[in-house]
This record gives C-alpha cells, structure tokens and sequence, in this order.
C-alpha cells in the first residue's frame, strides 16, 4: 500500500521536534512526533516531581496522575495508616495505586508525599451502577460533560474530600491533580478521562487536599437564592449540622416535579461516608433507596416525614439549624416536639436519627373542628412518660369512641370508652399491636357522632 508523508520540523530549548504526516491510500493520516536531543539521541521529557501535603491528621481522598516504576503504597505514600478503595459497595484495602482510580488515605500526622513519573496524559474506566471512586490527571480537567459511553451515564456533580481539620465533602465539575473523586453511575458505562477537556488555568504543584476554609459551599444564603428564583421549589428548609470542627449541609422541602421516591433530576445524593468513622456524617434516608441523600424533595400538599440521620464520631453536642425563609404552610416539627417555625436550633450529642414531619394546614383544618362548650377532653398528665388518663367532660353515650393517630395522621390505636367516660381511659403508650411507640407528638380524637374534640399529647420516654 503506498504512503506518502510529510515532515515538519523546529528547534524548542536544543530539542530537535519532527512531525511526521503519514498519508495512505485510503485517506487516513497518522501524526508522529519525534524529538532528538543536541546528541543525536531520542529525547523523552523530563519525570514531573508532585508534591502532595497532608497538613493534618486524618483521612484524605487521593490519586496518582503519574505513571511510575513503583506504585506500591509503602514507596508513594509511606506516612499512610491504612489506604483503600471502593469495589462492589463496600470498601477494600489496597497495597497499590493504580491511575485512574481514587484512593482513601490515612495519615496520623502532617507529611508530604513526593513523587516522580510521567504524566499520564488519560485513563478509562467500565464502570456499573452506583457509586465509584475515580482519579484525575497533571492537568485541571472540565468535567461538566463527562465523556460516558452511552451519553449522560454518569451524574454530575462529582465530590471531592476537603481532609484534615475541616473535613467534609464539596461538589465539583473540576478533575484537580492527585484528588480522587466520587462519582455517581446512573447505569452501566465506560468512561474516559483525558487532557481533551482539560481548563487554561493549571493547577499549584503542591496541592492542598485539606480543608479550604473560602471554598464556596452550600450555605443558608444559598437555599434563600433558590428559593426565590425557581418557582418549582414550594418550600426549602435548609439544614446545618456543627459539631466542634465541621459544618454539614442539607436540605428538605417541598418541589412539583417530587414524589415520595428518590428522583434523581432533584433529589441529590452523597458519596459513603470515609472507611472509618472517625468524622461525622450527615445524610437523608428513603426506605427502599439504599444510598444516602444530602437533599430529599418530596410532593406538594401531602404529609411527610424525613429521616436524618447523624453519625457522631464522639459523644460530644452538636448542633442542628435551620433558616427558612419561606415558611410551609402547615406544620413543621423535629422530633415530633419542636416547632421549627417558632425555633431555630437544637443540640443533640451521640448517634441520633431525627424526623422532620410537615402537615399542611389543609390536612389539619379537616382535624381542627370547633367544640360545644358541653364536650372537653383533659389529658393529665401532659407530657407524659409511660401512660397518661384522659377526661372526658360528657355526658354517657353508647357511641363514644377515642382514636389516638401520630404526627403523619396515621391510626395508632383506639381506646375503649367505660360506660361513664368521666371516670377516665389510660393509655398505655403502645399502639394496636401492643408495641410502645416512639417519643413524640400525638394527637386524640374523642367522638360521640354530634361533636368532636382533638387534644395534643407528647409522650417523652
């Protein structure tokens, strides 16, 4: 097959540089570069040194973008206490780096790592559905258009690990050297990084993977932004957690294109907590949804509740916020006890699981009937602990009947009525099944067919 090429050539700093243009007959062309050094010699660029700082004890999301002779974790990374990666949802430990794939490192005390080796100029991933953890290169690289095939497979944002003191994850269209990454897979792909998106400004060569205390987070004034502009949000209640060195946010509400489920066009999940419990974590659970969501939407008009749950490394308080600046319209409580609309904060220590529930105000003006002066209802004692009386100033009636339904509305158990119901029916805490049920607010409705009364109980034990 004949070929014809062409060359062009040049000197860069006593490098000879020839570019060889291969044509063929069937039109397709090849470009080879070829560099040769003042001795006649091939010439091969010079091993890039990378410079990696751990300015604090703890855990770091990493990645090798060089190619060297070494990759074992005992010559990168010799200050590493433990060094793991993702594979198959859970967590395995490694003795090698591999590029193109991120890496948890911990360390116990401030060190830097440095390392010589090629850049390596791209790196391919097949990747299944859910959560992986990728690398990045020499270069910043855009990542706002992932380059997956098929198209759209792979989520973005993509979240990166602020270590150190302040530790916590960032959402992040941007690959910065020696960073890993988690990315969320939609369905089955392949995906390659490469210098074809890579940004015009380079990144430092000494990387800081801790905590950068200006780094643009999602904040209070964040959630007030979008509530205003984007009318499809009915209501945000943005969230933030403090404990002593780190801040987590999340947020709750309500949005038209929302349903009870996980949506993945609204709804935003957060990568697995670090190998080790060593830092809290934060997140939103579904039932049936097996990852962990940093904002949960549900649909207008209906009940909810959310379940937060809050993983604490120690048994130190901590502190939970909350700034809404577009009340709901209906009720909003913590813990089936706090007004969220009349307070703005509560301290908790340990592990906790806290429920938001909202009832809107439609749901309860079904509830709310007014009572004749001739029928009251008295709960004593009012919190209670472990059972409460309830009074029924009535009457006898043959047709009396006491339901007791929770915060969701949801049928908890009916009580039965004595002949004389002046004399008092206990509760005993417990629901239908006899299974006692959870600390919070409840509600008992006294019915005899002509008149009705709803009365608030909060059981606190």
């Amino acid at each position: 097959m004949p070929i014809n090429f062409d060359k062009i050539c040049f000197h860069l700093a006593g490098i000879l540089i020839i570019f060889l243009f291969i044509h063929n007959t069937d039109a397709r062309e090849k470009t080879i570069e070829v560099r040769i050094d003042s001795q006649g010699k091939l010439y091969s660029p010079a091993a890039s040194t990378l410079l990696i700082s751990f300015p604090t004890p703890g855990w770091y999301l990493i990645s090798l973008p060089l190619q060297v002779q070494d990759n074992s974790v005992s010559t990168l990374f010799p200050m590493s206490k433990g060094t793991f990666t993702w594979q198959d949802n859970s967590y395995v430990q490694e003795s090698n780096i591999e590029i193109g794939q991120g890496y948890w490192l911990l360390v116990n005390q401030p060190s830097v790592a440095t390392i010589q080796g090629e850049p390596a100029l791209q790196f391919s991933r097949s990747l299944d559905k859910g959560w992986h953890l990728i690398g990045s290169l020499v270069d910043t690289v855009d990542f706002s258009d992932p380059q997956d095939t098929p198209n759209q497979s792979v989520s973005v944002p993509l979240f990166l690990w602020h270590g150190g003191e302040h530790s916590g994850y960032e959402a992040t269209t941007t690959l910065v050297q020696a960073f890993g990454y988690w990315i969320k897979v939609l369905r089955d792909c392949e995906l390659i990084v490469s210098r074809t998106g890579v940004k015009q400004a380079s990144p430092e060569n000494h990387p800081q993977l801790s905590h950068d205390q200006t780094r643009d987070h999602h904040s209070f004034s964040d959630v007030m932004i979008k509530t205003d502009t984007n009318s499809a949000y009915a209501w945000i209640v943005p969230l933030k957690i403090t404990f002593e060195n780190h801040e987590y946010y999340l947020e709750c509400g309500e949005h038209e294109g929302a349903t009870s489920d996980f949506d993945p066009n609204i709804d935003r999940p957060t990568p697995p907590a670090p190998p080790r419990q060593d830092v809290p974590y934060c997140y939103f659970s579904i039932e049936h949804f097996p990852h962990a969501l940093k904002s949960d939407f549900r649909n207008p008009g209906a009940s909810h509740r959310w379940s937060l749950s809050i993983a604490s490394a120690t048994d130190k308080t901590y502190s939970v916020s909350w700034h809404i600046t577009h009340p709901p319209d209906g009720a909003l409580v913590l813990n089936d006890t706090l007004d969220m609309r009349k307070i703005t904060s509560a301290v908790f220590s340990g592990n906790h699981t806290l429920t938001i529930s909202f009832m809107p105000t439609a749901v309860q003006k079904q509830r709310d009937i007014d009572l004749p002066s001739s029928f009251t209802l008295t709960v004593y004692p009012n919190p209670f602990e472990k059972s409460t009386t309830l009074l029924i100033n009535s009457p006898p009636s043959q047709n009396m009947r006491l339901a007791i339904y929770n915060v969701l509305g949801q049928h908890i158990k009916n009580l039965t009525v004595p002949s004389n119901p002046q004399l008092g029916v206990t509760w005993d805490g417990t629901d239908k099944n006899g299974l006692t049920v959870p600390i919070g607010l409840y509600f008992v409705i006294s019915d005899d067919e002509k008149s009705r009364s709803i009365t608030k109980m909060i059981k606190t034990r």
